[in-house]
């Protein structure tokens, strides 16, 4: 299936009221003041979905919004040229045409706190990227959006059927919250099953998996940003700085200290990406 082409994209802050037809496909990103939001079908028929707090929007050609958003607006929009990206009038659906196969969409999806930094950071690189003329800051932005549809997927469209929903799970949880347990039980499979197929199709356990998803963040946090080393432990789900102590210890054999010296750089923090195997 072909990738989505990124047109140009950006933040919008200042409050507005307004209904307008959605001109292009696009991706939308709502994190913060929305007072009301409303979506019709290109024939005038309500969209069923209604949020409160950050979601994830797709936008089609035809489609009508009524939204009103006050003085802490947050609302982040990506222009899409994407073929793919396609409506079935009669069943009010979106669907990515795969080959001739229609995969219908989520329209919206909510997007949890822990789950907003990530996610800003996707589309604040999407927007940046987008203006660049090298061929490869735009495949790169190509290849953030065509990560962002696969969270409007259902989950059965996976190929890699429960190990790949465990991955995509593994790789959305940043807040590192929910045990691997917990995060098979949402999709109705044992976690010994799950554990198995795992290793199978990825060369590695999820529990290896989900250390190197900590390592990684860990090396970006302690690369680029300001945080201190207890906001670090906080945020890799430690939950003491000692913890913290004892992880950089094991991977890199030093202190966070010593880690943080050889590493550091003058450039802002963006949070690190999903690995894949």
């Amino acid at each position: 299936m072909e990738l989505p082409n990124v047109i140009s994209g950006g933040v919008y802050r200042t409050p507005q009221k307004d209904t307008q037809k959605v001109p292009c496909r696009c991706l939308a990103f709502s994190i913060s003041g929305l007072l009301h939001w409303q979506n019709h079908f290109p024939d005038g028929t309500p969209c069923p979905e209604r949020f409160s707090g950050a979601f994830l929007d797709i936008g089609f050609p035809g489609f009508l919004t009524t939204f009103n958003y006050g003085a802490d607006r947050e609302n982040w929009v990506i222009m899409l040229d994407y073929p793919a990206l396609d409506y079935d009038s009669r069943r009010h659906e979106l669907y990515l045409d795969c080959n001739g196969r229609k995969i219908p969409l989520e329209r919206c999806c909510r997007v949890t706190e822990e789950q907003i930094p990530e996610m800003r950071n996707r589309f604040r690189l999407m927007a940046e990227l987008s203006h660049s003329a090298l061929p490869g800051d735009n495949l790169k932005a190509n290849l953030i959006a065509a990560e962002l549809f696969t969270r409007v997927l259902p989950e059965t469209v996976f190929e890699g059927g429960a190990a790949e929903n465990l991955r995509r799970r593994l790789n959305e949880d940043r807040s590192w919250r929910n045990t691997i347990a917990a995060h098979c039980r949402k999709f109705g499979r044992p976690a010994d099953v799950v554990r198995r197929e795992f290793l199978q199709k990825f060369g590695m356990s999820p529990y290896d998996y989900r250390a190197r998803l900590r390592q990684n963040d860990l090396l970006s946090m302690m690369t680029y940003s300001d945080l201190t080393f207890k906001e670090m432990a906080d945020r890799l789900g430690l939950r003491h700085v000692q913890h913290l102590n004892f992880l950089v210890r094991k991977c890199f054999d030093c202190t966070p200290k010593e880690l943080q010296k050889r590493f550091r750089k003058e450039e802002p923090f963006v949070e690190s990406s999903p690995i894949h195997p």
